[in-house]
């Protein structure tokens, strides 16, 4: 039985971010209805209903930004901590059906992606190279400002591109590597030879006009959260145990991570070509992994990023324990899917890896 000791203490700056009375007012006035008080205010709509304690606050990096963080059991335990990190236009609040089903064993962090949810919007490069070296920076500054020494790293769809290559850049902090319906992995001509020719006219048509992938959340101004219900009404299904209280909880959620000062999705935007795929693509980069960090690829069969790719990276390391699992009934968002088999998949891998560090 795993052994638990004292709390641990965690350096959470204080209302940092919070707004002024003056300022809320403005924010009544904006043409794009959003403030860090309305999101805050919809996150913790979202937590209430997490199965266990969550403590929440900002963690300050040597840069100055601030990562607004969420852990789930953040008492001192012999096991590695679980760090989760979202996806594009994600946030801390979306991982609320699986604090409870992750953390029993373990302490488990999550925290808004830099440029993300309630962390700060800083300005990234424009080039590739730099805008990736933000990210993954941030994330080992983050590490460090908490104390944590080694981690189980899982990452979400572009969470998942920035947790691979955390684990590249970082191997020594690294003790297993989940990777859930991850994004980045294949580039443009791969896709596009499996893309039908209205998916290929759509990219087109982004490509030309440059925009940030989720321009029209902003562009929509006061009609952006009605837009947001609309066109992700299967979040509705997915968060019932949120949405049967609050029909529209997880929707103001995604709308307010998102209306604000797009950052994160102009450092997303610097590493792409063609809007939605990477300059360069993880599985030309994966096979560096060290062969010591095993590596779990979880897919919905339903979604659009498809297996392929983790298939790919079992033929590219084969010294690496790479496994791969395609949950039926899940799509992109497996962790919402089929949150039970995700938690089974999750936690074994966990507890392989406190095994192998006995």
């Amino acid at each position: 039985m795993t052994q638990l000791h004292r709390t641990k203490s965690i350096p959470f700056e204080d209302d940092l971010m919070n707004e002024s009375t003056d300022e809320r007012r403005l924010s009544r006035l904006k043409w794009v209805p959003t403030s860090n008080a309305k999101l805050n205010k919809a996150e913790e709509r979202l937590l209430k209903a997490a199965d266990t304690e969550v403590k929440k606050g900002h963690v300050k990096l040597k840069s100055g930004d601030l990562i607004w963080t969420v852990i789930a059991n953040n008492r001192s335990t012999y096991n590695t901590p679980l760090v989760m990190v979202h996806g594009l236009g994600g946030g801390t609040g979306l991982w609320v059906l699986n604090f409870g089903g992750l953390s029993s064993n373990r302490a488990v962090y999550t925290f808004d992606v830099l440029g993300f949810g309630q962390s700060s919007r800083p300005k990234f490069s424009k080039k590739c190279d730099k805008s990736e070296d933000q990210f993954i920076t941030s994330i080992e500054e983050w590490r460090e400002a908490l104390n944590i020494e080694h981690i189980i790293l899982l990452g979400h769809s572009f969470g998942g591109y920035l947790s691979a290559g955390y684990a590249l850049k970082y191997p020594e902090r690294v003790k297993s590597l989940i990777l859930v319906d991850p994004w980045g992995f294949e580039g443009f001509t791969e896709r596009m030879q499996e893309a039908p020719g209205w998916v290929r006219c759509i990219l087109a048509m982004f490509s030309c006009c440059a925009c940030n992938p989720l321009f029209l959340v902003r562009g929509a101004g006061p009609a952006g959260p009605r837009l947001v219900r609309k066109t992700r009404e299967d979040f509705r299904q997915r968060y019932k145990v949120v949405t049967e209280e609050d029909k529209h909880a997880v929707h103001n959620y995604i709308y307010h991570c998102n209306a604000a000062n797009p950052s994160g999705e102009e450092g997303f935007r610097s590493l792409t070509e063609n809007t939605m795929f990477p300059i360069n693509p993880m599985l030309e980069r994966i096979g560096n992994l060290h062969r010591d960090i095993p590596l779990v690829f979880i897919y919905g069969a339903d979604s659009w990023v498809g297996a392929a790719a983790g298939k790919e990276t079992q033929k590219i390391l084969p010294d690496n324990d790479v496994k791969v699992f395609n949950l039926e009934g899940a799509a992109h968002h497996v962790y919402a899917d089929q949150p039970q088999k995700f938690h089974e998949i999750v936690n074994n891998a966990c507890d392989e890896c406190d095994l192998r560090g006995l």
